[in-house]
Parts: C-alpha cells; structure tokens; sequence
C-alpha cells in the first residue's frame, strides 16, 4: 500500500471516530476523502476493497439523510421557539385582558352610583352628566381594547392550533430520521468493527 493511500486511510480513520451525528455534519470532507479511496482501488487488497465498499455505502446514506436530518431537527429547534414564544404571547394577552376586564368593572362600578347622586342631587345632574360622559369614553376606549385583546388572542389561539398541526408533522419526522440515523449508526458500527478485525493490515 503506498503512501497516498496510507494517508487516505488513516484520514478516514479518524473521521470514523466519530460519532454518526458529528460525521452527520462533515459530509463533503467525508465524501471526498472515499472518493480519494476510490481513486485508488486498482491497487486495493480485498480487505482493502471490502472496506471501501462499506463506506461508498455509508457515504451513500449520509449524503442523501444528512439533509433530510438536518432539516427536521432545525424544524424542531424552530417548533420550539415558535411555541415558546406563542405560549409567552398568550400570557401576556390574558394578563392584558384581566386589567382591562378590571378597569370596566371599576368604571361601570362608577357609572352606576353617579346614576343614583344624579337622582338625589338635582343640582348636580349636569356636572355629574359630563363626568358620566367621560367615564362612558373611558369605557368604549377600554372596551375597544378589549376587542382587540380578543381578537389577538383567537389569532394566537389558531397559531397554536397550527403548531400543533406542526408538531405532530414534526414527530412523524423524527421518527423516520431515528429510523435513518439508526441505519447509519449501524453500517458505522460495521465499519468500526472491520477497522478494528483489519486494524495491523489497514494501519
């Protein structure tokens, strides 16, 4: 074996040290240090040949699952904090509600016994009418807002609806990537078992 492929093989040995998620993200370094390999099988022995041959099928399931795999697990990272911050969204807007829901008690509270002064204190109806007309714009302003605090919170309702509908997509995902990396774990466990049977030819 001369040197170049020494170098090849050694450089592969230390790559499959890894584990199959660091490997994972080292997919071209890998590729191209078995397409290296490749270039040298005329000169292979046949424990040599046998080796390349589990790492083009290794480096097969790794080209075409790494990206599949990593897409679904920054979708679930993205799941995650989308959800955390809809749940924080939502808190926020029901402690938004309960000041405003609140403040109208409190101003009907009003309303209600400048409407009994009015009936015993005549001669206040007028001024006691202009402070009720302002309590009543103090009421729609919080009442509008209130409407609007419903309406966010059935927007975020249907958001976190949609999560979920993601995160069931999610899950359905991840199984099939457990599925995937279970499949590459166990052609890298073949491949370390046969480095460590062929470890005084190889190395």
């Amino acid at each position: 074996m001369g040197s170049p492929v020494m170098s090849v093989i050694n450089s592969l040995k230390q790559m499959l040290d890894m584990e199959p998620d660091d490997l994972l993200q080292e997919v071209d370094p890998f590729s191209n240090l078995v397409d290296d390999l490749q270039s040298h099988s005329w000169g292979l022995s046949p424990l040599e040949t046998e080796f390349l041959q589990r790492l083009r099928r290794l480096r097969g399931e790794v080209v075409a699952d790494a990206p599949f795999i990593n897409l679904v697990e920054e979708a679930e990272v993205h799941y995650h904090e989308m959800a955390s911050g809809v749940f924080d969204q939502i808190w926020l807007t029901k402690e938004g509600m309960r000041v405003h829901e609140g403040t109208l008690a409190a101003l009907f509270n009003d309303e209600e016994m400048i409407d009994k002064r009015a009936v015993k204190l005549e001669v206040e109806i007028q001024s006691l009418q202009e402070e009720k007309r302002l309590l009543q714009e103090d009421i729609k302003q919080d009442i509008a807002k209130l409407l609007e605090k419903r309406r966010d919170m059935l927007y975020l309702k249907e958001k976190k609806n949609k999560l979920g509908e993601m995160l069931s997509e999610i899950t359905d995902d991840l199984k099939l990537v457990r599925h995937c990396k279970r499949s590459i774990g166990e052609k890298w466990a073949g491949l370390k078992m046969l480095l460590s049977s062929c470890d005084a030819l190889l190395f």
